[in-house]
């Protein structure tokens, strides 16, 4: 069964991780080594160069039916940006390696946009390298009914503060939106010495509560079978309490790569009295392994305490 020209089969041909899913709108096409940004990018001989180059291409001529980018394996040194929409960017791997697909930026994000019933999947994402390193890997200032699988963030500077932060981090009351997605099976790690880990895997909305957090949310998304090394925090929800109902946080994996006692601050923390479920999460921390969730959402969690800090809630078993 084939949806795509020149025989890139949905099941079969090409090896990808897993099957995507099925594509009724228009396909792209990218290759760093044959591909040219002066082409259509609409069959494999005739591919773009850039990933930005699809992206552009896409947003002007979306079908709306759910499109595809189709990125064949090599290093991307761009900054990606553009709001995506009904849109599958899925990294070509044979092997199902995802790290044969990398967005390497210098200066600024691997991408910066919103998501909109999209998907990254298979992509390797690198911190800015020369400047802004501070600067998230991936940055979502809203995120709804989206999806971020088998993908990989890396650290590449002691400064790199994100891997990949969803919601704006301003003071002002700016809603930002975190709706029904999945972050799924992805690693966030460095290999360019345990030092250059980020200090937060994954970050929604801020850290301080005040009027930028109030109008921030995060409805009904999971967050699952995730690798997180991460200095800091592995897993932060910075928004209001009560507009995280049915956000799932489970079956991860969390610890730190600089210190044998786990991340410094937290495992996987929120504001006090988050409705969130954390559920089966495996977690070693030098200070709270779970903090600010409420005990009833709190569930078979095995934890590893080499600091001072209690466990807030029934997070041991």
């Amino acid at each position: 069964m084939s949806t795509f020209p020149d025989g890139l089969y949905q099941f079969g041909g090409v090896p990808v991780s897993s099957a995507p899913e099925p594509v009724f709108g228009k396909v792209w096409f990218v290759d760093a080594t044959n591909g040219s940004d002066d082409l259509d990018g609409l069959k494999p001989t005739q591919a773009k160069k850039t990933i930005q180059a699809a992206i552009t291409a896409q947003i002007a001529n979306t079908s709306s039916l759910g499109d595809a980018i189709y990125v064949f394996p090599g290093s991307y040194a761009e900054s990606l940006t553009g709001d995506l929409t009904r849109v599958q960017i899925i990294g070509v791997n044979a092997g199902g390696h995802t790290h044969a697909v990398s967005v390497r930026p210098t200066a600024s994000y691997a991408y910066y946009g919103t998501m909109f019933e999209a998907t990254f999947k298979n992509i390797m994402f690198l911190s800015p390298s020369t400047s802004n390193k501070t600067l998230p890997a991936v940055q979502c200032p809203n995120m709804r009914y989206s999806v971020i699988d088998n993908c990989i963030f890396i650290g590449r500077d002691p400064t790199c503060v994100e891997g990949l932060q969803i919601g704006n981090t301003d003071a002002v009351a700016t809603a930002a939106n975190c709706d029904y997605n999945q972050i799924i099976n992805n690693n966030f790690t460095t290999f360019y010495g345990t030092s250059n880990e980020f200090a937060y895997g994954i970050k929604i909305g801020r850290l301080a509560y005040d009027a930028g957090c109030a109008v921030k949310q995060c409805w009904g998304t999971l967050i699952a079978n995730n690798i997180i090394f991460a200095e800091t925090t592995g897993i932060y929800l910075g928004v209001s309490g009560d507009r995280t109902a049915g956000t799932i946080i489970r079956n991860n994996y969390v610890s730190s790569m600089q210190d044998v006692a786990g991340t410094q601050s937290y495992g996987i923390a929120a504001y006090a009295a988050n409705q969130a479920m954390v559920v089966n999460n495996f977690v070693a921390s030098d200070g709270d392994a779970i903090y600010g969730f409420q005990a009833g959402q709190v569930l078979g969690n095995w934890v590893s305490l080499d600091g001072t800090a209690a466990v807030e809630g029934p997070a041991v078993t």
